[in-house]
């Protein structure tokens, strides 16, 4: 199951909306939802109907890029990375002032691993122990604090260096898209400590894209406009020009035409199915797919509402509607949810020990 599948519907005003926003003067426009409202699908649609260029950036997966360890992962670096080579493209002269500030960035990072190893190195020969035998660790505190506060200044001097760059440069009709901004809150492993203190100066990840950088950006790229979408509305600083819009489940008319696309035109069917997942996207397509998998009829559909009845989707989906899933199907339909939605429920049933299906 993936968003890709499921027809653009329901989004007709949050269409017109992004037109509008195109031919305003805000510069943000931003659409959050629970999981599964088909955020997603609407960015990628949108980004298709732009005047000129139109990128996304989807935070929960990069593409053509490895997963990075998460005790060196720096979510912020590989942002500014991939937007520097997206504008630099745009504006036709690259990003050479960017360039050089990320290549000192990195050589500062390196000087300041190296200086760990030779300290690491030097107290074990002190203490009276072998070099050769005793392990050198990078993940202890005495490195995670100072690499944090030196991510934080070299971010600070990435964003100048990639807004000199543009500074110049007309991005007008260039719409930049973010996608599941949430992932700014936690995927970068040394935001807890600039958070808490740790790094002298610096906000958490998520706070630091919003307030500082997008300022920033927007200041110096002129025409440029941002559409960021995730599963909470962003926080942005006040006196940016931004428009903002929910999106909510939908109606039963959108809901009975997605479930007549799968094939499931039966009317009660198709009342059923509304009453149980009161349109959420998301949910109508896990229950669609899974009665056309499982072959249900109408009365098995019947007693999966009776057991719901009253209930809200969130607490019985994962545990009645998986309980009634056979043992060998079941993995699948779990591990889908997972990548879809990180719930407590879906985790524990996948971290139990059982083969899952390939």
């Amino acid at each position: 199951m993936t968003d890709t599948a499921m027809p653009l519907l329901g989004r007709q005003e949050e269409m017109a909306e992004f037109e509008a926003f195109l031919q305003g003067d805000d510069r943000v426009l931003l659409y959050w939802g629970v999981a599964g409202q088909g955020k997603s699908t609407l960015v990628e649609h949108l980004a298709t109907s732009c005047p000129k260029d139109g990128y996304v950036v989807d935070l929960e997966y990069m593409a053509d890029r490895r997963n990075p360890s998460p005790d060196s992962a720096d979510a912020a670096r590989e942002l500014l990375d991939e937007l520097a080579e997206v504008l630099g493209a745009w504006c036709g002269t690259g990003t050479p002032e960017y360039r050089r500030a990320a290549d000192r960035a990195d050589a500062d990072e390196q000087e300041l691993l190296t200086r760990n190893i030779t300290l690491k190195a030097t107290m074990i020969a002190r203490g009276g122990s072998s070099i050769v035998d005793s392990p050198v660790s990078l993940n202890a505190g005495s490195i995670t604090e100072p690499l944090a506060n030196l991510r934080a200044l070299n971010r600070a001097k990435l964003v100048r260096a990639l807004c000199d760059d543009l500074r110049k440069a007309d991005l007008a009709g260039r719409v930049l898209f973010v996608d599941t901004t949430e992932r700014l809150y936690y995927l970068d492993e040394v935001a807890y400590f600039e958070a808490g203190g740790g790094a002298r100066g610096a906000d958490a990840i998520g706070h630091w894209f919003a307030n500082r950088f997008i300022p920033h950006l927007l200041s110096g790229a002129k025409g440029l406009k941002l559409v960021l979408a995730g599963r909470e509305e962003v926080p942005l600083k006040p006196g940016l020009r931004c428009r903002r819009r929910e999106l909510r489940n939908w109606p039963s008319a959108d809901s009975d035409v997605y479930l007549a696309s799968r094939g499931q035109d039966a009317e009660r069917f198709q009342q059923a199915v509304y009453r149980l997942c009161k349109g959420h996207p998301g949910w109508t397509s896990m229950l669609s797919d899974t009665a056309a998998i499982l072959d249900w009829s109408e009365i098995d559909l019947f007693e999966l509402e009776r057991i719901a009845r009253d209930r809200p989707a969130e607490e019985w989906l994962p545990r009645v509607f998986l309980n009634r899933i056979p043992e060998h199907r079941r993995a699948v339909v779990v591990a889908a949810a997972t990548l879809r939605s990180v719930v407590k429920e879906a985790v524990t049933a996948v971290l139990v020990e059982s083969q899952q299906d390939e």
